[in-house]
């Protein structure tokens, strides 16, 4: 399947084999809300709500097939985010996930122990993470903050970016280009 508009939504030839494996009818979404009882599906072309099993327990980022207003299989998740509940068990809040972004304001002290945990927990589950510094048109030298975090964080891509500024916005959107962001 060379479906551009799924293919904007991330699916690619990993995604499709899944899918022949089910041998199934059925055509695939991605589920982009999830509504306690229904979920948001994009198919590439359309959003539609559509009805799941109580057993099927989806997240956003799921890849699911779906036949006549009804998930019908969940493909195999690559990863997933997810939060212990305490007594309720583990809460999957995301799936699929390519990159975990991680945006912090330049009107703060960066903390060096925050950084590394969250980019830390990016690479637990599986997905690239990547540092953008927000309002850097308070900063005089905008440059020392990303020297500082590469040496905190040796390898990570960090985009400088200011709305206000209209600087490095761009940045973010080729960084994300094709993939899937949290």
């Amino acid at each position: 399947m060379t479906d551009p508009l799924l293919q904007a939504l991330g699916w690619n030839p990993d995604w499709e084999a899944k899918r022949r494996e089910l041998d199934t009818r059925s055509r695939p979404a991605r589920v982009v809300r999830h509504d306690a009882v229904k979920v948001l599906v994009a198919t590439g072309t359309a959003l539609e709500h559509v009805t799941f099993s109580r057993s099927t327990p989806l997240a956003v980022g799921d890849w699911v097939m779906i036949a006549n207003e009804t998930v019908t299989h969940l493909l195999p998740r690559d990863n997933e985010l997810a939060r212990d509940t305490g007594d309720y068990g583990t809460q999957v809040i995301g799936a699929n996930i390519d990159v975990v972004v991680v945006v912090f304001g330049a009107d703060r002290p960066l903390k060096q122990r925050k950084v590394m945990r969250f980019v830390a927990f990016a690479g637990d589950i599986g997905a690239t993470p990547i540092v953008i510094v927000s309002k850097i048109d308070v900063l005089d030298d905008p440059e020392s903050v990303r020297t500082l975090l590469r040496d905190w964080i040796p390898g990570v891509d960090v985009l400088l970016t200011s709305v206000t500024a209209d600087i490095g916005i761009p940045d973010v959107f080729d960084a994300l280009s094709g993939r899937t962001a949290t």
